[in-house]
């Protein structure tokens, strides 16, 4: 199984997904494949490949996890490897990048101490909203504007998820195997535990 840790977001933060990359298509001719609305999400760990009799040791691991609730808000954006050529289009966070950044080190050492291994590289937070084809800053320019005019809205971080990634061959399909309250909910109370959610696909972009 192909399996990672994040965020899912919301209905309003996917709407507005859904507006700016229509009104960047009818802009611009570039070879830009967007992310799919509805299947976006802010990765946290990428596991990878493990076999399936792995899972509950991943669910176990995560089930501790302790992290507040915390506003999230997109904002500022840019490219990998860099904006001049870039081949992912990507928004970041205007408010919640360093809560992001302390939940992504509790699930790494989380799994880390279970000998679950992640991907190492440097936790950046962000939102991948497309991939680039082989055109350069010019021709994206309408896209680079379209997400430079967005305005997100504000939501609570309230849970974290473990997905599944089923690869195929029109994108991804996305999977929820558990999902993990976070702290500190509306009634101030602990969590209860995790709630297992395994009947979910959605299709998107890796």
């Amino acid at each position: 199984m192909r399996v990672f840790v994040g965020l899912d977001l919301p209905p309003s933060f996917q709407d507005e997904l859904a507006r700016l990359v229509a009104r960047a298509r009818a802009a611009s001719r570039a070879d830009v494949r967007p992310t799919r609305p509805g299947a976006w999400h802010l990765t946290l760990a990428f596991v990878g490949e493990i076999p399936a009799e792995r899972i509950n040791v991943l669910r176990e691991a995560l089930c501790g996890v302790r992290h507040p609730v915390f506003p999230l808000t997109p904002g500022g954006f840019g490219g990998f490897p860099d904006s001049s050529r870039p081949r992912v289009l990507w928004v970041g966070l205007a408010q919640g990048g360093v809560e992001c950044a302390g939940l992504a080190v509790k699930v790494r050492e989380a799994l880390a101490a279970r000998g679950v291994a992640c991907d190492d590289k440097p936790f950046v937070p962000h939102l991948t909203v497309a991939r680039v084809g082989s055109c350069g800053r010019r021709d994206i320019e309408p896209w680079l504007a379209a997400m430079a005019a967005t305005r997100w809205p504000t939501t609570l971080a309230r849970e974290f998820v473990l997905f599944e990634s089923q690869l195929g061959c029109g994108g991804p399909v996305y999977g929820k195997l558990a999902v993990f309250p976070l702290d500190g909910g509306d009634d101030g109370q602990e969590p209860p535990g995790l709630a297992q959610t395994v009947d979910r696909r959605e299709t998107g972009a890796a």
